[in-house]
């Protein structure tokens, strides 16, 4: 069965196609959405499922999307065992980020002076500025980029740091057994004060209540502020980590 018609760069554009949408190729499930509204790079999640995606199915995606018109294809954060597919249709390394775990079995206290609290719709705005301000121009969310995160996982929740405006937030998931820390910001303005341990604090606790036993959390290389905290928390590294892969595409003649 041939995926049905994909959005391009001008429908993102303008408004349709904003939201991750599922397309199957060659078998193995993708979700594709703009890597940024307005730009003609594109996000290809592998849905692992019980394999990675080989060889034939990412090319497959890869002309699907050429075709498409978008120019650049970036993917999601992948381990060593899923990378192989995406090598053979020509994607390279963008980035690599270290992946650290952490056991749930004893956690520290939450303390802190900020006030937490659940995300109001109105904090949205708030939110993807606090993002900015933290993260370098490429790792930025947008609204699409958070409710990625926010969806990545069957439940889910955003906490604020409320200090009469916010000023920091985290996103954190569960799948099963295992805690995702999804995303984790504070604005340069009011970085450290402890916000960002306090987060993770609350973070851990929510997972462990909602019946998962560890932890994950991904970091760039060079965002050294937030490995130190990872490992001061106890934190883990594991041994492999992870890669962000990207392909240029060739426009469709």
């Amino acid at each position: 069965m041939r995926p049905r018609s994909i959005f391009g760069p001008s429908e993102a554009a303008n408004g349709s196609g904003v939201r991750a949408v599922q397309y199957s190729w060659g078998g193995h499930s993708f979700r594709v959405r703009p890597w940024r509204v307005g730009s003609d790079e594109v996000y290809l999640g592998a849905i692992t499922g019980s394999s990675p995606p080989d060889p034939g199915a990412v090319a497959q995606a890869r002309d699907a999307l050429a075709a498409a018109g978008w120019r650049r294809i970036y993917t999601n954060a992948l381990n060593r065992s899923e990378i192989e597919g995406f090598e053979a249709a020509g994607f390279t390394v963008k980035d690599r980020l270290h992946l650290l775990t952490h056991s749930l079995r004893d956690l520290s206290r939450i303390t802190g002076q900020a006030h937490l609290r659940r995300e109001r719709r109105s904090d949205r705005g708030a939110i993807l500025a606090v993002d900015s301000e933290a993260f370098s121009e490429f790792w930025r969310f947008d609204e699409a980029g958070i409710r990625e995160a926010v969806t990545a996982t069957p439940t889910a929740r955003v906490r604020v740091a409320d200090q009469g405006a916010v000023v920091g937030y985290a996103i954190s998931g569960r799948a099963g057994a295992v805690g995702y820390l999804q995303r984790l910001a504070v604005s340069p303005r009011f970085q450290g004060q402890g916000l960002g341990r306090q987060l993770v604090t609350d973070g851990l606790h929510w997972m462990r209540r909602r019946g998962a036993r560890s932890a994950l959390v991904n970091t760039q290389y060079e965002n050294e502020r937030a490995y130190r905290l990872y490992l001061d928390m106890g934190f883990r590294p594991e041994p492999e980590g992870l890669v962000v892969l990207e392909c240029e595409l060739v426009p469709a003649s």
